[in-house]
């Protein structure tokens, strides 16, 4: 597989920062996508938001395919993404 197709993930949750990589051109579904980063973090209990960080700056969520499909697509060359548990305040993201 060619390194092209790779893109760097970089979770952050809390203080805690995990890495890993996922193939652009096989990547699954938003909720399999969930369920990686639930396992990464050990997060089985919690329940919780995505958000990345745009090539612009600014906080997005990912909480469906095509959001999911956009941040892959955004990655240059990583993609940062927060977690946040759902319930406490998220600064520059509604929900």
């Amino acid at each position: 597989m060619c390194c092209v197709f790779l893109c760097v993930i970089c979770v952050q949750f809390d203080a805690e920062f995990r890495r890993f990589s996922v193939d652009r051109q096989n990547a699954s579904s938003f909720d399999d996508f969930y369920q990686l980063v639930s396992d990464v973090h050990c997060l089985h209990t919690l329940s919780f938001i995505i958000t990345y960080t745009d090539p612009e700056g600014d906080l997005l969520p990912i909480n469906n395919d095509e959001n999911f499909a956009v941040a892959l697509s955004s990655a240059q060359p990583v993609l940062r993404l927060h977690i946040q548990q759902k319930g406490k305040c998220v600064t520059g993201v509604g929900g």
